[in-house]
């Protein structure tokens, strides 16, 4: 009797890892980019790029603990499905991960984890992890609506002299365009096309912004830089280089997931290339935020107009994976009038924290010390050595453990940072523009220092 052979049959469809690299760098390249000029003029050439290297190498050594832990569920869902089998089907479980064995088909793209929630969950882990990884991942997206309202806003000022308290009116226009964008009942087939679209609009606002900018390399060294400076340019370093959120979504849709790591490679080598050639072109004395650097006029109005409609569809797209979660937590599809009153819930508290961290660069740096760090090197880390306990896989104990130590001192280093900075453009505000009104209302102090 031969021994049962299975075919291979077609491979599911998907990208390949050229392509799904594209569309992580489309997802990746931001609005952090706008701020890393004035980071790289807050640290000098040398210390910023000596970071942005370290970044690159722990960004891939997460991925790598990413992907092993995500191949680690998907074939302890495999063993389970097959269980119920014959015991001629064993001897082929290692060899045949993407196939379904319910069906004898190759495994759909959709049964692999899309994010870190997901493959917390597919590795059974428990509730302190499960809410952790919850408590970041979430966080991150509400601070980043926030963040979104607040670049809206910019753009709208940049381009247009908006009469009476132009800082709270902008901020109200822009919440209120990302609201009226939610309600789109298209809005789920906004995808991969849409954010490599958003990415071409990125790179034709930095050209124009380059164009603004007096030429010459950052200072290569800093003598007045603050410590509080310093640690909240780090974790703006570390929020605008962020791949594990995404990584695992891209991976989803590739073809072949074990190609997963070259595509990590390959998208992480091309934005970091991006991000210092903006850095080198921004001139030494660059803004905090880089769309300041382009006056009123036509340049800066295309600018403005190319940011705002970027980061109105990045805001819609990523409200819409937010409410659609809660939506299934609540275990019923809302209607037409529930979903607006939820997106116009969201959209109320990303104006709050909006409208209390204003400055770009503060907002950003938060974000970075507070969520980027636990998602980007913690939560990888915690999602591997819980998926490799019980297995003969290489653990890699050090590495886990150094990886989480990292992300504590970023985090409080980071946060500290971040919190005093803006306290103290806080303080420059309320000296510029004393009063209630001239607090909220006149432009940032420090958004333009």
């Amino acid at each position: 009797m031969q021994p049962m052979e299975l075919d291979d049959g077609p491979q599911p469809e998907g990208y390949g890892a050229g392509r799904a690299a594209t569309i992580l760098v489309a997802e990746c390249v931001g609005t952090g980019v706008l701020a890393l000029p004035y980071v790289a003029s807050v640290l000098g050439t040398g210390p910023f790029l000596l970071f942005v290297a370290v970044q690159v190498a722990l960004n891939l050594y997460a991925g790598e603990l990413l992907a092993t832990a995500a191949e680690m569920s998907e074939r302890r869902t495999n063993y389970e499905a097959c269980r119920s089998t014959t015991s001629a089907l064993w001897d082929f479980v290692d060899d045949t991960d993407n196939i379904d064995w319910d069906t004898g088909e190759p495994k759909s793209p959709t049964t692999r984890p899309r994010d870190m929630l997901e493959l917390a969950q597919g590795l059974d882990a428990g509730r302190p992890l499960r809410a952790l990884v919850a408590s970041a991942w979430y966080g991150n997206l509400v601070l980043i609506l926030a963040q979104y309202l607040v670049v809206m806003a910019r753009s709208l000022r940049v381009a247009f002299p908006l009469p009476g308290c132009a800082v709270v009116v902008s901020l109200l226009i822009a919440a209120l365009t990302a609201w009226l964008i939610a309600q789109l009942p298209t809005l789920d087939a906004l995808g991969k096309g849409a954010a490599q679209l958003s990415f071409a609009s990125v790179v034709a606002i930095l050209a124009i912004c380059a164009k603004h900018t007096p030429t010459g390399p950052p200072p290569v060294v800093v003598e007045d830089a603050s410590a509080a400076a310093v640690a909240a340019s780090l974790t703006t370093v570390t929020f605008a280089m962020i791949t594990s959120k995404l990584f695992l979504n891209v991976r989803r849709e590739m073809r072949d997931p074990r190609e997963a790591r070259k595509t990590l490679r390959y998208g992480i080598a091309a934005f970091t290339c991006v991000y210092v050639v903006v850095v080198f072109l921004s001139g030494p004395e660059p803004p905090r935020f880089l769309l300041d650097a382009v006056h009123h006029g036509t340049d800066g109005r295309i600018a403005a107009g190319l940011l705002f409609a970027h980061v109105a569809v990045s805001y819609a797209i990523n409200q819409n994976v937010l409410a659609r979660t809660l939506e299934r937590y609540l275990g019923h599809a809302l209607s037409r009038r529930g979903w607006a009153l939820m997106t116009a819930a969201l959209t109320l508290s990303s104006l709050l924290i909006a409208v209390l961290v204003p400055v770009f660069s503060d907002l950003v740096s938060i974000i970075g010390a507070l969520t980027s760090g636990p998602l980007g090197f913690a939560m990888p880390a915690l999602l591997f050595d819980l998926a490799t306990r019980d297995s003969d896989v290489k653990r890699r104990r050090k590495g886990v453990v150094s990886l989480v130590l990292f992300t504590v001192v970023l985090t409080i280093a980071g946060t500290t940072g971040a919190i005093v900075r803006t306290v103290k453009d806080w303080e420059a505000q309320e000296r510029s523009a004393p009063g209630v009104r001239g607090f909220f209302c006149a432009e940032q102090a420090g958004s333009m220092s």
